[in-house]
């Protein structure tokens, strides 16, 4: 997992819209890990869960500077992370599934 250091020391020479690229990469590949554990769900409520995740997601995505580099940065990281954490979720659920 990259730090928000490692982050900002890699993204050094790079303008503000480059790194607000990967921001939005990062943010679209969250959102579709959103989308397939809502497709994994097995209850209404977790669907609704996982629904309510990537309304937030779209609201905290709007509500973040594209100017602040640090923002950026630490969104990007918080993304990543995230979305290891609901892929393996996914993938724990297909197995013990399949089991």
């Amino acid at each position: 997992m990259v730090t928000a250091e490692e982050l900002t020391e890699s993204y050094r020479h790079s303008d503000t819209s480059s790194i607000y690229d990967v921001f939005a990469e990062a943010a679209g590949n969250l959102q579709a890990a959103y989308v397939a554990a809502k497709r994994a769900a097995t209850s209404v409520s977790e669907q609704e869960l996982w629904l309510d995740r990537g309304i937030a997601l779209q609201k905290f995505r709007r509500a973040v500077d594209p100017d602040d580099r640090a923002a950026l940065i630490n969104a990007i990281v918080m993304f990543g992370a995230e979305r290891v954490q609901v892929r393996t979720l996914i993938e724990a659920r297909a197995t013990s599934t399949a089991a």
